[in-house]
């Protein structure tokens, strides 16, 4: 008989909760990385997934956040995911009825560009895929509650020696009342 403390033949040692934490988001990763793979080898079109999971997101989002939301209130979702995924470095610019997000080296990219090349997918591929649902999604998000909404990428830093990156990029959201 074997106790409940007894490590399985062939099974990873103990993790910390961090390192369990990093696990769970490549899995998550790989997990979004694949159906995005399978649309493409079946000739699907990934515009309409995204379309897809782009709405839905942005409607739990807009849910999230009520009825009477601040831009300091939408731009603390994007925060939160960014805390999230450990994300360091961002910088968070307050100014009368606006709130912009500089996020120069995305945490959330770091388990898809990892997973890449294990689904066909080049980096800049993975990012597009991971970004084309993130930036759209709080473009939505922001217009559905009547606020204006600025986005854009941040480029990816190669290293000079070998080409790969760190530094997978990031983006800058700014989220602001409207004057209607």
């Amino acid at each position: 008989m074997t106790s409940n403390n007894a490590s399985v033949q062939g099974s990873p040692p103990s993790l910390t909760i961090e390192e369990k934490y990093d696990v769970m988001k490549k899995r998550l990763a790989s997990y979004s990385m694949n159906i995005c793979a399978s649309i493409t080898a079946a000739g699907g079109r990934l515009s309409e997934h995204f379309r897809q999971t782009t709405k839905h997101s942005a409607i739990l989002k807009a849910k999230k956040r009520g009825d009477d939301p601040t831009p300091e209130s939408l731009a603390s979702e994007l925060l939160e995911m960014l805390d999230e995924f450990s994300t360091a470095g961002v910088q968070v610019n307050r100014s009368a009825g606006s709130v912009e997000v500089i996020n120069e080296t995305c945490g959330c990219l770091s388990p898809f560009i990892s997973q890449a090349a294990k689904f066909g997918f080049t980096a800049a591929e993975a990012r597009n895929y991971a970004c084309a649902n993130c930036i759209p999604s709080y473009r939505l998000m922001t217009r559905m509650l009547n606020h204006e909404f600025e986005g854009r990428l941040t480029p990816a830093k190669a290293d000079a020696a070998d080409g790969l990156t760190d530094n997978c990029g990031g983006c800058i959201m700014k989220f602001s009342r409207t004057d209607k």
